[in-house]
């Protein structure tokens, strides 16, 4: 038995669409608001290793052991004036595949796969910004949307590439420093998951810890 065994492909759902529909319904609400801004960053992605099962398969389970990478994110917002902002966002994320390890009847064996997992994203994010007497001020939010969870993985000369368009959310804490009255800086933390994407037969999961970084102009 080898890795693209437990994961095995389908039709490729490519994801393309969604993004812009978010951003169309955020633009009616920005164009009233006096506090509109966009952001571009990069980010530090800390991926979970991913548990796998397949329907076809019972008794095997499998762990794709997955490497830091990274990842960038771009933005367009505004402010409500009350602290609350609300804003649409892409977001790119990628990691490394190090190990695909399988289990069964008590018995682990490493294949040695790799490849990589790719998560593109469009998020809608509601975020709230602590008032301070400082030009730094933290914040929270939680944001959701949709993401593609695409799969490239090889396993002793053998590929397989498969992909699923899943529910995805995220919670953001950080802070922006405000460096002129049009430009700021933040700096954060955020939680980023999925529901469990499907890949034929096999269902897999993803979650990642993102340290981020991002520059934000006001308008």
């Amino acid at each position: 038995m080898t890795g693209p065994d437990l994961i095995t492909g389908g039709k490729m759902r490519r994801f393309l669409v969604f993004f812009p529909i978010v951003i169309a319904l955020a633009l009616p609400a920005a164009a009233m608001a006096q506090n509109n801004y966009v952001g571009v960053g990069g980010m530090i992605v800390l991926p979970e290793d991913s548990d796998l099962t397949d329907s076809t398969l019972p008794g095997v389970s499998g762990a794709l052991e997955l490497g830091n990478s990274g990842g960038f994110t771009a933005a367009v917002g505004t402010g409500f004036g009350n602290g609350f902002r609300g804003e649409a966002e892409f977001l790119y994320q990628r990691a490394d595949i190090e190990d695909l390890t399988l289990s069964a009847f008590g018995l682990s064996v490493s294949t040695g796969a790799s490849g990589d997992v790719t998560v593109v994203s469009g998020m809608a994010n509601v975020l709230y910004d602590f008032t301070t007497r400082s030009k730094l001020k933290p914040y929270v939010g939680a944001g959701i949307g949709l993401a593609n969870v695409n799969v490239d993985i090889s396993v002793v000369g053998a590929s397989a590439e498969v992909d699923d368009t899943v529910f995805a959310y995220q919670l953001m804490a950080g802070a922006q420093f405000d460096i002129t009255n049009t430009t700021a800086f933040r700096a954060g933390y955020r939680y980023f998951g999925t529901s469990d994407p499907e890949f034929d037969t096999t269902t897999g999961e993803y979650h990642s810890h993102l340290l981020e970084v991002e520059v934000v102009f006001k308008f």
